[in-house]
């Protein structure tokens, strides 16, 4: 997963760009530069994120350092974990998608069981 669409999610999680940079403890223009593309975060900022939005650390770090890696063998070491995160975002997505929305309890037709007339 991209450290651009972690950030989105924090910034939902958090309520906004401003909120996010409070907690991460960077300021909000860190926070612009990494969504960019153009800086990664701190490695401080990286694990409140993950906790925040419920991620493995290592994959927001790995996404973190992906954006200003250049060297191949490096980039290397980093893909397999962010690609983890995206599997599993991809994994939760698709359960959601597939998994049938639950039934009506009193669907208000009459019960199977005995009848009993009254009179």
């Amino acid at each position: 997963m991209e450290l651009r669409e972690l950030i989105e999610q924090g910034e939902n999680a958090a309520g906004g760009r401003k909120e996010l940079a409070k907690l991460l403890l960077v300021h909000a223009q860190q926070i612009t530069d990494a969504k960019s593309g153009r800086n990664g975060l701190p490695i401080s900022a990286c694990y409140v994120l993950a906790e925040l939005i419920h991620e493995d650390a290592r994959c927001v770090i790995a996404a973190s350092e992906l954006v200003t890696e250049k060297k191949p063998e490096r980039r290397a070491v980093l893909l397999p974990f962010a690609r983890h995160a995206a599997i599993i975002a991809i994994t939760a997505g698709v359960n959601l998608l597939l998994t049938p929305a639950p039934t009506n309890a009193n669907t208000g037709t009459p019960s199977s069981g005995p009848t009993i007339g009254i009179m």
